[in-house]
């Protein structure tokens, strides 16, 4: 979650400025550790003709030890055939995995991960497998070229694309995953699905090729911010709110809610220099004197 202020039980500061967005202060210095490097990396792609068996192998895969589960639908697969004819051309989604492995356990890990794979009707003759550091930045460069592809229809288009960073909870990501296919079905606008399905969190694109397509486009966005709201979501997983997404921010908690957290921002910073219209517009500040 990177909705808003964070407020629990038990928090403390380090829990309210992770998500503060420049807003209540600049952090001038930080300590860091780092992790020790895996002994190796085993990741994979693998291809499924069933939409319903990938996000099946998803949900398998999350319980497992792995390192990241994504996700791409087959309109991702179709930017994917244009970097690579190896891409299987009846595959209609797909999961790329990683997985730590350690030096005694490596062939036994490989081989659950094989069974798992042909159990959710996925062909092994078809499926990319990464044993290497070289094989494996590939594979991460193929993975990364998603946005740079959508990144191109938009420059081609001249129309601003427009995206979600919706989670939900695990339990209901299979009623999400459906309304976004059911709706973007619907519409006719082109679009793509792909990201972190091991997290519940995918991005959904809508890429417009006009004004009108571009307003239907917003009013699809709202509609799953709602849905994903009522599912017990988070409109923000990783990407923050910032300027864009402030409509947003208020579906998940409300008028009152927004008030709250610039009373806190006024608490901070009662002069308001520190990133103005971030997470919610500057005119809440003065509301909070008679809220």
């Amino acid at each position: 979650n990177s909705a808003g202020y964070f407020a629990g039980e038990g928090m403390d500061y380090i829990d309210l400025f992770i998500g503060q967005e420049g807003t209540l202060s600049i952090i001038a210095e930080a300590q860091l550790s780092l992790s020790t490097m895996p002994y190796k990396i085993f990741s994979s792609f693998v291809f499924f003709k069933n939409t319903l068996d990938a996000w099946s192998f998803a949900a398998e895969a999350r319980c497992s030890s792995a390192l990241s589960i994504e996700y791409f639908d087959v309109n991702a697969l179709k930017l994917l055939k244009s970097k690579s004819s190896n891409v299987p051309p009846e595959a209609i989604g797909a999961i790329f995995f990683e997985q730590e492995l350690t030096e005694r356990g490596e062939e036994s890990i490989v081989d659950g991960w094989l069974k798992t794979i042909s159990k959710h009707n996925a062909s092994l003759d078809d499926t990319w497998v990464a044993m290497t550091p070289e094989k494996c930045e590939e594979f991460n460069q193929f993975r990364y070229s998603i946005p740079e592809s959508i990144n191109d229809i938009v420059r081609h288009t001249g129309m601003p694309r427009l995206s979600t960073d919706i989670a939900v909870p695990e339990e209901r990501l299979l009623e999400m995953m459906n309304f976004y296919v059911d709706t973007l079905t619907a519409c006719g606008i082109e679009h793509v699905i792909f990201g972190h399905i091991g997290e519940c969190h995918l991005h959904v694109n809508l890429l417009p090729k006009n004004e009108i397509e571009h307003k239907r486009s917003g009013d699809i966005c709202l509609a799953f911010i709602k849905k994903g709201v009522s599912l017990g979501g988070t409109v923000s997983a990783e990407h923050g709110i910032g300027k864009t997404r402030r409509e947003y921010l208020e579906e998940m908690y409300g008028r009152q809610g927004i008030i709250e957290m610039a009373r806190i921002k006024k608490a901070l910073d009662p002069n308001w220099i520190l990133g103005l219209d971030n997470i919610f517009p500057k005119e809440i500040l003065s509301m909070t004197d008679s809220a």
